[in-house]
């Protein structure tokens, strides 16, 4: 299967297709810097095949800077399509934040929520939330560089933000979340596998 586009950016919609048509739940993707692992993801799910995600980073001020409009990683996707991405942190739960797809910056947070972003080190703050609209997990740099520090129990703390999003769908008759982890080839030995 070829896993890069002509433009050299990953197909992930080939991916996402690959993963529904084998129902695979978790899907890990590793390779090198810059091969267009979190650019194939956000554009996939704001363009391709819109659908609600949870786009997770590891530590809360990861997800903070992806918080700021300067630095969050869904601009250069939003560019390309002449759009702009609008964060908003929502009401009385500051570690999570709304993903909006707008026209012009004075709609602000006007257009519709298109997914979320948050921390795994914080997520366990945020349990017994409504999760079902999302359908997908994003978690960008799954695997930590050497000088990060380590989350205790990180491995738990990201199954247990997988089941407090999808929530036993698979028994009411629903598809389940998938999780789609990205990483930079640094050190296979992490804490998720």
């Amino acid at each position: 299967m070829k896993l890069y586009l002509d433009s050299g950016y990953l197909d992930f919609k080939k991916i996402r297709n690959f993963s529904r048509e084998h129902g695979l739940l978790f899907v890990y993707i590793i390779g090198g810097r810059g091969t267009g692992k979190t650019f194939g993801a956000i554009e996939s799910f704001l363009f391709d095949d819109p659908e609600p995600f949870m786009f997770v980073r590891r530590t809360q001020k990861q997800a903070d800077i992806v918080g700021n409009p300067k630095f969050n990683p869904f601009q250069k996707n939003a560019g390309r399509h002449r759009k702009l991405v609008s964060m908003r942190k929502i009401e009385k739960v500051d570690d999570v934040m709304e993903v909006h797809l707008i026209d012009d910056p004075e709609q602000e947070d006007k257009g519709p929520v298109l997914g979320y972003t948050a921390a795994l080190s914080t997520f366990s703050n945020v349990r017994g939330f409504n999760g079902d609209d999302v359908q997908a997990i994003i978690f960008d740099e799954f695997i930590p560089e050497s000088h990060e520090r380590p989350i205790k129990d990180e491995a738990a703390a990201f199954f247990n933000l997988y089941e407090t999003i999808n929530r036993n769908r698979e028994l009411d008759g629903e598809p389940p979340v998938t999780a789609f982890c990205l990483a930079n080839s640094n050190d296979l030995g992490n804490p998720i596998f």
